[in-house]
């Protein structure tokens, strides 16, 4: 009796099936890898914050960022005095930490500055009354002007405040953040689509940062006040120097009175 082979149609469905159980199985694996990723990342960034409490005890000031033109790891400052620019790349190598995400991109650092812009990214420090005016930089008597905010959303309601950001830091000296896998946002990633207003704000440079919780995203998105659309993709860590703690711990050291 004659062997009966598989008929084209017949490979097409055991391929079709194959195909699709292959599917089913690296969706989890592959969300177990980014979620393995994003805890490698807190803990750069979480090292990273600590990296910058230890530096204002040793120095008696925050770092400068690394300019996002310059990218050596070090501090870029505007001659002897101001920073020159507010935002920029974390100075890994001042440091003395990695400076990058599970992704393997910089980590973004903004710092209070007491600044004024001029020309291109150059900066000049303002006299606006604090101590020490003429440096140009944050020092440990003064107040950071950061602000962290989140965001609620509930795509089965139509009230503009379940969309509406909400405080949960004010007056941070700085912050360092990552850009999530996605990259959007970040000065060497993707490009950032429109509706991204979240994680825009996390690359504008103002003194605004956003640190919402994850969300994937779907193909029709809001970053803003519409309730019928669910929240646009975020998938930013950020964290920040607590002004409380970074007080505390300067008296500890005997830096403050």
């Amino acid at each position: 009796m004659k062997a009966r082979g598989f008929t084209l149609v017949e490979l097409a469905i055991v391929l079709t099936v194959v195909a699709t159980l292959a599917t089913a199985a690296l969706a989890p694996l592959g969300a177990q890898r980014e979620a393995r990723e994003r805890r490698r990342t807190a803990t750069a960034l979480d090292l990273a914050i600590e990296a910058l409490y230890g530096y204002a005890l040793a120095h008696g000031r925050l770092p400068c960022p690394d300019a996002l033109d310059d990218g050596d790891g070090r501090e870029d400052r505007h001659g002897a005095a101001a920073c020159r620019a507010r935002d920029g790349w974390l100075p890994a190598v001042e440091l003395g930490v990695d400076g990058r995400d599970a992704w393997r991109r910089r980590l973004r650092y903004q710092v209070t500055a007491r600044t004024t812009a001029t020309t291109g990214s150059s900066f000049v420090a303002s006299d606006d009354g604090w101590c020490d005016s003429g440096d140009g930089d944050l020092d440990l008597c003064e107040r950071g002007d950061l602000t962290i905010v989140a965001r609620g959303d509930d795509p089965a309601t139509v009230t503009v405040e379940t969309k509406a950001s909400f405080v949960l830091a004010d007056g941070v000296p700085a912050a360092v953040w990552s850009h999530g896998a996605n990259g959007h946002g970040a000065a060497d990633g993707p490009p950032l689509p429109p509706a991204h207003a979240d994680e825009a704000a996390n690359g504008d440079g103002d003194a605004r940062l956003v640190a919402r919780d994850y969300a994937g995203g779907a193909a029709a998105c809001s970053d803003g006040a519409d309730d019928a659309l669910p929240l646009c993709a975020f998938d930013d860590l950020v964290r920040w120097l607590s002004p409380t703690v970074l007080v505390n711990r300067l008296v500890s050291a005997g830096r403050l009175p």
